[in-house]
């Protein structure tokens, strides 16, 4: 260490540059058939996707995330950045919108507002089930959306034979909706499909 000064100083600022941001963050990917992002963010594939369009009006504040590059900061743009735009968006940019080269394949984009519970600036269009997700959660989503004065469509994913690719397909909720819901009318409709193994001969039941 050749400076311990400098070496206290930029430690210092580093630790206290993320305090200063009291602002929520929402992220988004762009591909909603990447394997990748249903192993890591959506249950190992047995979650949901939910996809949004874009109003005109909020538009500027999604964000692009850029990859690689320097994650420096100048101290001479924290020190002006609550009174200078330009400065506020390089620190922005350098502590919020940059990520390392490996998640490229993420895509991503983030929604920066205030925190707190609010209203979505973006609209709500489409769910998409995952390749495992059950079927009972895939009728509880539709019944809860279905009433929805804008339309939500629902499709599920689907692996494209003899590829590691998905693609997605859009969903019939009528087949869905002819086992479901399930109601058990007496108590020993709970246990039809359970395997019962038989004990060994002369064993106790």
């Amino acid at each position: 260490m050749n400076d311990p000064e400098h070496f206290l100083l930029t430690q210092y600022l580093e630790e206290e540059l993320p305090r200063r941001y009291d602002r929520g963050i929402v992220s988004f990917g762009a591909r909603a058939t990447c394997p990748l992002m249903w192993s890591h963010y959506g249950d190992q594939h047995r979650g949901i996707c939910a996809g949004y369009s874009v109003p005109e009006d909020a538009s500027s504040g999604l964000n692009k995330i850029e990859y690689g590059g320097s994650r420096n900061v100048k101290a001479s743009d924290v020190a002006v950045m609550e009174h200078d735009p330009a400065a506020r968006r390089r620190v922005d940019d350098a502590v919020l919108l940059r990520k390392a080269s490996s998640w490229r394949y993420e895509q991503e984009w983030r929604l920066i507002g205030t925190r707190g519970v609010q209203n979505s600036p973006l609209e709500l269009e489409e769910v998409i089930f995952g390749i495992r997700c059950a079927s009972a959660l895939k009728y509880t989503i539709f019944k809860a959306l279905e009433d929805r004065r804008r339309p939500v469509k629902f499709y599920e994913m689907r692996e494209q034979h003899g590829t590691f690719r998905l693609r997605k397909c859009r969903l019939d909720f009528g087949e869905l909706g002819a086992s479901l819901p399930r109601r058990s009318r007496d108590v020993f409709d709970a246990f039809d499909n359970l395997d019962i193994e038989e004990p060994p001969h002369g064993g106790a039941h």
